[in-house]
Formats: C-alpha cells, sequence, structure tokens
C-alpha cells in the first residue's frame, strides 16, 4: 500500500526534524566550561582514544553534580565505528559484548546510553558536537494537532497533511558537555 508507505516516510521526516531543532538547541547551549575541543582546533578521537573522550565528558557531567542515572551520549556514524573498532566493545566471551557484535550496537559505554544520529550538529561536515548530558538538561514536547485525509485536486488517489508542532528548551547548560571533533 503506498499510502502506508508515504506515511511511514512522513513520521521519519517529522523525527529527523524534531531532532535537528532539539541537536541545535542543545549545542548552542551547553555551558562553557563543559566542552572538550574548539571549533578551531577540533580533536581527532582514534579508535585508541574514543572511550577516553567519553570518560572525560562523564568527568564533566561530574563536576557538575549532574546524576548518573539516565546519562547519555550522541554520536555520528564515523565516531561509532571508531567504538565498534575498540576490543574493550567488540571482544566476544560476555553476552553484552555478544550483543554488540550480532547487533552492531554500542549500547553503553562510560556511563552513557550511547546513541548514534547522523543529526549530531556539526561545521560543513568537519567539526561535530558530540554532546553527552542528562535528561534534566533539556524540555521537549510536541503534537500532531491535526491530521486530515483528502482527495488532491489534480491527482486520483488519496493524500493525507497534517500538523506537527513541538518545541524545546535547555534548562540546565550546565548538564550538558560537548567534544567538538574532527573525522581527521
Amino acid at each position: 500500500n503506498m499510502l502506508d508507505e508515504a506515511m511511514r516516510r512522513s513520521a521519519y521526516g517529522l523525527r529527523d526534524a524534531a531532532d535537528q531543532f532539539l541537536a541545535g538547541i542543545m549545542s548552542a547551549s551547553v555551558d562553557a566550561g563543559n566542552v572538550i575541543g574548539s571549533t578551531v582546533t577540533p580533536k581527532v578521537p582514534t579508535k585508541a582514544d574514543a572511550y577516553e573522550y567519553l570518560v572525560d565528558l562523564g568527568t564533566l557531567l561530574d563536576e557538575a553534580n549532574v546524576p548518573t542515572e539516565g546519562r547519555w551520549c550522541v554520536v555520528p556514524s564515523w565516531f561509532h565505528g571508531l567504538m565498534l573498532k575498540d576490543d574493550r566493545f567488540v571482544s566476544a566471551g560476555t553476552a553484552k559484548t555478544d550483543q554488540v557484535l550480532q547487533n552492531g550496537m554500542v549500547g553503553e559505554a562510560a556511563g552513557f546510553s550511547i546513541l548514534k544520529s547522523n543529526n549530531v550538529p556539526n561545521t560543513a561536515g568537519a567539526k561535530y558536537y558530540i554532546m553527552a548530558g542528562h535528561s534534566m538538561a533539556t524540555t521537549y514536547a510536541e503534537q500532531i494537532l491535526d491530521l486530515v485525509t483528502y482527495k488532491p485536486e489534480k491527482r486520483f488517489g488519496d493524500a493525507v497533511k497534517g500538523l506537527h508542532v513541538y518545541g524545546g528548551k535547555v534548562l540546565r547548560g550546565t548538564a550538558l558537555a560537548a567534544l567538538i571533533a574532527s573525522k581527521s
């Protein structure tokens, strides 16, 4: 059914737009003391030190008295790939590492739930703001106010249109930390 597939693609587009919005407001609101690297001299992580950068982000949050339960870190695909090359995450033998090998995911590391996103804010595709934080840092609300099926005027068939509203605000910039990093 083409309408069902179009609605799935639209739902993905709505999530993607909201994700970009949240990434933008969070990266702009990180407390200046909670940033590792800079846009002038970004850090260049390797598979050997990607984990250490996560530990450093965790240390910044510890020093800001951010609770350890519920911390998250959003990384771009290339950083996620570095973590998958680290033997500490993918060596076989434990249930957790076997799951990583099977699913290709880094679920948790350095006290963070690791999330992968193509919407990690970056400057010209070169300087990425790898964000870490806690849910108390931001607030977010969304709602689909209206969803209507209708008949397009110049075509046969059915169409759907809707109104998706969302908003968010950073409440505690000290509960966020960022690593400004470059691939190379």
